[in-house]
This record gives structure tokens, sequence and C-alpha cells, in this order.
């Protein structure tokens, strides 16, 4: 008799780490998301607290508007409270010599129970600017066109 080997174990083996391989190289390849973290305070604690999001890698209007632009739109759980009043919106947003430059409307002025304090606000506006981006050394915001 004639004794037969089987070969599958092997291929199906190779196959097996081929395909591995692949979907691990195409993974690296077309990552298109970049992680940022994002500090909020708690509403039942009054402590910070960080929220993770990916955000598009090549966003249109640049990486720092895009990431203003959602800090602006606030947590996106109920348990933190917003920077700066629901509507608060960029007038403008850019960097030079390591200096960002923001501007953001009136709305912020105003105060409400699901907000920060404007000061508290604007110190966790910009520890998350700074925390996020190691290009920029320094901000200077600006509220309805007024230094502040």
């Amino acid at each position: 008799m004639i004794e037969v080997k089987k070969a599958i174990p092997y291929s199906a083996i190779i196959i097996f780490l081929a395909a591995l391989l692949f979907s691990f190289c195409k993974f690296i390849i077309s990552k298109t998301n970049d992680r940022y973290v994002m500090y909020f305070e708690s509403l039942n604690t009054g402590k910070i607290c960080t929220e993770t999001r990916f955000l598009p890698e090549k966003p249109v209007q640049g990486k720092e508007k895009m990431f203003v632009d959602e800090l602006l739109l606030g947590p996106m759980t109920n348990r933190f409270r917003h920077l700066f009043t629901k509507g608060t919106k960029t007038e403008f947003c850019f960097v030079r010599d390591k200096t960002m430059f923001v501007g953001i409307s009136k709305e912020a002025l105003q105060v409400s129970a699901e907000t920060a304090d404007i000061k508290n606000g604007m110190r966790l506006f910009k520890k998350n600017i700074l925390k996020n981006f190691k290009n920029i050394n320094a901000i200077e915001m600006f509220i309805d066109g007024k230094s502040v």
C-alpha cells in the first residue's frame, strides 16, 4: 500500500500568514484618522476629564481649525461641560511662528449652567491646544474681535 502525505496544512498555514500580512499592511497604509485627546470639566465633580476623538488626518480646513471647531462643539457625552456656550463659532484660526491666533464669536461671553465659567473655559481651551499640537507654544485669543 502506498502512503499519501498531506501537504495541505503547510499550504493552509502559508495562505493564512500571507492574508494576515496583507491585512496588516493595508491597515497601516490606509490609516486615515489622527487621535486627539480633549479635556473637559465634569458636571458632577468639577474635575478635569478626558475624551478621545479620532479626526481626519488631512482635513480641508487644516488640522488646527478642525480641532478648534470640534472643541467648540463640546463633549460627546452629557457628563461634561462645554467650554463655551453652545453656538460659539470660530471666526478665524491660524498659526504663525509657533503662535496660534483664534477668534471666536461673542456667544462665548454668555454663561449657562451647562458650560464652564469663562476663565475655566479659556484655560481648558488653551490646555487642549497646547497638549495636542507640539508646534504651538502660545495662543492669542479674541472674542468678538477683542483680545482676551
